[in-house]
């Protein structure tokens, strides 16, 4: 899913790069250490698990008199992906 790979920034400094795709949209972050590139790696993989197999309750049919049928189901994966 994401990648975390070190290269050289224009004013020669090494950097580390945090690249891949959440929900069809490209993710490119840059960190100065390695360690926060990992972290970020892991929170971006998470999200995109949780993107995944998001589930919620849904009714199965109109409630009436008290009636409450519900199901578990997914949602559309497009409404859990805000800025933030």
């Amino acid at each position: 899913m994401f990648s975390v790979s070190r290269f050289k920034n224009r004013n020669g400094v090494f950097s580390f790069r945090v690249d891949g795709q959440l929900n069809g949209v490209r993710i490119r972050r840059n960190f100065k250490s390695q360690e926060e590139a990992a972290a970020e790696k892991g929170v971006l993989e998470l999200k995109a698990l949780q993107l995944a197999s998001r589930l919620c309750k849904a009714p199965t049919k109109r409630i009436s008199r008290g009636n409450s049928n519900w199901r578990w189901t997914s949602m559309s994966r497009s409404s859990f992906l805000r800025p933030s």
